[in-house]
C-alpha cells in the first residue's frame, strides 16, 4: 500500500531522529566510558531510547493508516495516541532506572577524568539536540503527530540534560569539582517529569479533549449560514485520531418545509461539509415556527431567566405544542452549575409565567469550543 504524504513525512522526521540520536549515544557512551562519568552516560542512555520512541512513532502511524474494518468501523487513528503512551512510559521508566545509577554513584563516588575532547563532543551534541528538538516538535505540530511531539519534546529535554552534563564535566575539568553523580540524579529527574508530562497530555486526549476551536467555529458557521438553517446548534465532533473526526449537529429549520426539501438541502450541506473539513456530519431537525403568537411569551420568559442565570447560555429548538399545551425546548447551560437544580428552578418559573403550560426541557452542554 502506498503511503500517505503525511506518513511519508512523519516516517522521514523519525529517521532523521534515529540516525542522530543512534549517532550521539554511541558516542557519549564511549566518553562516559573513557571518562568514567555517570552524568554522561546517563545522558547517552537517554539518547539511545529515544532511538526507541523514533522507531515506536514509525510503527504506530503505519498501524493507525490501516483501512478500516467491520470490528475497527472508525479506522485505527488513535493507534497514534498509544504511540505516544508507550514514549511516555519509555521515557519515565529511563528517568527512574537512571536516578536510581545516579543515587548508587552518589552513595558509592567513582573517579571522573575529562578531556577537552569531551566538552567539545558535549557541546555539538547540545546544538544537535535543539535543533532535532525543535525540528521535530514543529513537525509534529504541523502534522498533527502526538508520538512526534513526545518524541520533540523528549529530544528537547535531551538538550537541557546535556547541558547538565556539560557543566559538572567543566567544572571537573577547570576546577577539580566532582558534582557528576548529583547531576546524573538531576539529568535523571528531568527525564522522569519529560515522560510524566508525555504521558499526561497523551491521556488527556485518550479520555476526550474539546476539539480545535477553529474547526468547531468553522464547521458551525458553515451549517449556519446556509440560507434554510434558521439556527445551528448542539455541534458534536468525536475525535478518532490525528485530523480524523465525526460529528452532529441540530438545525432549526421552518416547520412549514417539507421532508424532501429539508433531505435534499441538507445532504447537499453534509458533502460541502466533508469535502471541506473532510468530517462526515450527521444532522438532527428542530421544526419551528418563529412567527407564531404564542412563541413570543414563551421565548420572553426564558430569556428573562436566562437573564437572570450567569451559568445558562441560552436555548433553542422551541416549539409550543398548542394540542397537548406542552412546551419544548433545549436550555444550554455550562459545566458549572447544578443542571437539576437549573431545570427545576426554570419549570417553576414558566408554570408561574404560563400556567396552562407544561414545560418538557432538555439540557444540552457546550459540547465544543465555538461550535454552541
Amino acid at each position: 500500500m502506498v503511503k500517505n504524504s503525511r506518513e511519508r513525512n512523519i516516517n522521514r522526521t523519525s529517521l532523521i531522529g534515529i540516525v542522530a540520536n543512534t549517532l550521539l549515544g554511541v558516542v557519549k557512551v564511549l566518553i562516559g566510558v573513557i571518562t568514567g562519568s555517570v552524568a554522561i552516560i546517563t545522558d547517552a542512555v537517554n539518547n539511545l531510547t529515544d532511538t526507541g520512541s523514533s522507531v515506536i512513532t514509525i510503527i504506530g502511524t503505519h498501524l493507525a493508516n490501516r483501512r478500516p474494518d467491520m470490528e475497527h468501523p472508525f479506522g485505527f487513528g488513535r493507534v497514534e495516541y498509544l504511540a505516544s503512551l508507550v514514549i511516555g512510559l519509555i521515557v519515565l521508566f529511563t528517568g527512574v532506572e537512571m536516578c536510581r545509577t545516579s543515587i548508587l554513584g552518589i552513595i558509592h563516588p567513582k573517579p571522573v577524568h575529562i578531556t577537552v575532547i569531551a566538552l567539545v563532543i558535549l557541546v555539538v551534541t547540545i546544538v544537535v539536540k535543539i535543533f532535532l528538538g525543535q525540528y521535530t516538535l514543529a513537525k509534529g505540530k504541523e502534522l498533527d503527530s502526538e508520538a512526534l511531539k513526545a518524541s520533540g519534546l523528549d529530544a528537547r529535554s535531551d538538550a537541557v540534560a546535556t547541558g547538565a552534563a556539560l557543566v559538572s564535566a567543566s567544572l571537573n575539568f577547570w576546577f577539580d569539582i566532582t558534582i557528576d553523580a548529583w547531576v546524573g540524579a538531576f539529568i535523571s529527574l528531568y527525564i522522569s517529569w519529560t515522560g510524566f508530562t508525555i504521558l499526561r497530555e497523551t491521556l488527556s486526549k485518550v479520555v476526550g479533549e474539546s476539539v480545535p476551536r477553529d474547526l468547531a467555529l468553522n464547521i458551525h458557521s458553515m451549517v449556519a449560514s446556509d440560507p434554510m438553517v434558521i439556527g445551528a446548534y448542539d455541534l458534536i465532533l468525536n475525535n478518532y485520531g490525528p485530523n480524523k473526526y465525526i460529528g452532529s449537529v441540530n438545525v432549526e429549520v421552518d416547520y412549514r418545509m417539507t421532508a424532501g426539501d429539508i433531505y435534499r438541502r441538507l445532504h447537499k450541506l453534509q458533502n460541502e461539509v466533508y469535502e471541506k473539513f473532510h468530517t462526515p456530519l450527521v444532522f438532527g431537525v428542530y421544526a419551528i415556527d418563529r412567527d407564531a403568537p404564542e412563541m413570543k411569551p414563551v421565548a420572553d420568559a426564558i430569556q428573562g431567566f436566562i437573564d437572570a442565570h450567569p451559568h445558562v447560555l441560552g436555548f433553542h429548538g422551541l416549539f409550543v405544542d398548542e394540542e397537548n399545551k406542552r412546551v419544548y425546548f433545549d436550555l444550554v447551560a455550562d459545566y458549572d452549575c447544578d443542571h437539576e437544580d437549573i431545570t427545576s428552578k426554570l419549570k417553576a418559573t414558566l408554570e408561574k409565567a404560563l400556567p396552562d403550560y407544561t414545560p418538557v426541557i432538555n439540557i444540552d452542554t457546550p459540547y465544543t469550543q465555538g461550535g454552541r
